[in-house]
């Protein structure tokens, strides 16, 4: 195997390792993105809730007013008839209800704060969608590109005999270990005979040793 092909196997084995993890970051950007429009979903919601109450206030508040201006009138008319008694309680009533449009209109103004902060969240929640989404759709077209041009290499070298030759690098790889496996057991065998060997040296060098001066001299 030549040296720019070994190479050529690092590189791919980093680059299956890259496309491998770029697929679970796809699922976790999609997860991600997906969560995103669920929360620009109901921050629309409440946006479009927030105006609905808005609006409901706004009616109240001026049903209110025109309910303070019709009593007023109704004192009027009461007082030229010469009817204070119904005159008062209609200044009553009117006085109430411009009350009631008082409570209505704080309720606005309160309102209004909330749906202006609840638009700007809309809008910078919008505009971080709109990036996340392009953002993903790139990452993406960029990992099929990757993951086509690495197909396109696989399929050429299937056809150029590279499946064959990795069966080959296989089979080499696999006889050198069981020849590495031979050589282990080879040393184990020559060590054993070699102590047993030694073993039987010894034991001579005692046998003669014990041997007593009479038989020796026999």
């Amino acid at each position: 195997m030549s040296l720019f092909d070994r190479v050529l196997r690092v590189v791919r084995a980093q680059a299956n390792h890259w496309i491998e993890a770029t697929e679970d970051s796809e699922a976790v950007v999609e997860e991600t993105v997906g969560a995103m429009q669920q929360d620009l979903a109901s921050l629309r919601q409440a946006v479009a809730k927030a105006i609905a109450t808005q609006k409901r206030a706004e009616r109240q508040a001026a049903q209110a007013e025109a309910a303070a201006e019709n009593w007023r009138q109704r004192a009027r008319l009461a007082l030229n008839q010469g009817n204070e008694a119904a005159a008062r309680a209609a200044l009553d009533r009117s006085q109430m209800s411009a009350r009631t449009a008082s409570v209505w209109h704080a309720q606005i103004e309160q309102n209004q704060a909330i749906a202006a902060q609840l638009r700007d969240n809309l809008r910078h929640q919008e505009q971080q969608f709109a990036e996340a989404k392009l953002q993903k759709e790139q990452l993406v077209a960029r990992t099929q590109s990757a993951r086509a041009t690495r197909n396109m290499y696989e399929l050429r070298d299937g056809v150029s005999g590279g499946t064959a030759m990795s069966a080959f690098e296989r089979l080499e790889d696999t006889a050198m270990c069981l020849e590495a496996e031979a050589e282990i057991m080879a040393a184990r065998e020559s060590d054993r005979l070699d102590r047993a060997a030694a073993i039987e040296a010894e034991l001579a060098a005692m046998k003669v040793n014990s041997v007593s001066p009479e038989g020796g001299e026999g």
